[in-house]
């Protein structure tokens, strides 16, 4: 943690092997995988607010990242939102989905008003619209 905020944290997901066979295999060097997943974050936003935000994922010595961005408006609303995004080599995201940023405007400060790009059709919604 720096200045109250956490930086990078780190979590173990233990994976149990399972065989059919599990009560006769006794060997000490036979252990549960562990998936390790790191997160580190970045506080370059308005007022220190998270500004990207990076999940790696190591398992059987194979990482992915996913990158994570924001950016803010002067009043300290979300103005731009970056999905998630593979940033491994070509090869290991070749089929991962292109990078898509949620947009938003505000009505006055207030009532988001959002639009979306990349592989999904435009949204756009109206914030607070009471039919």
């Amino acid at each position: 943690m720096r200045r109250g905020k956490l930086v990078q944290a780190r979590r173990h997901n233990w994976i149990r092997k399972v065989t059919p066979l599990e009560a006769l295999i006794i060997d000490p060097e036979d252990k549960d995988d562990d998936a390790v997943i790191t997160e580190v974050f970045k506080y370059e936003g308005r007022d220190g607010r998270v500004s990207a935000h990076q999940t790696r994922y190591n398992f059987r010595g194979e990482t992915y990242a996913f990158n994570l961005s924001q950016t803010y408006d002067q009043l300290g609303n979300v103005n731009a939102l970056t999905y998630p995004r593979c940033v491994q080599a070509a090869d290991d995201c070749s089929t991962a989905a292109p990078p898509r940023t949620v947009s938003y405007q505000y009505n006055k400060g207030l009532s988001p008003v959002s639009a979306s790009t990349g592989r999904a059709k435009p949204l756009t919604s109206y914030g607070d619209a009471h039919c």
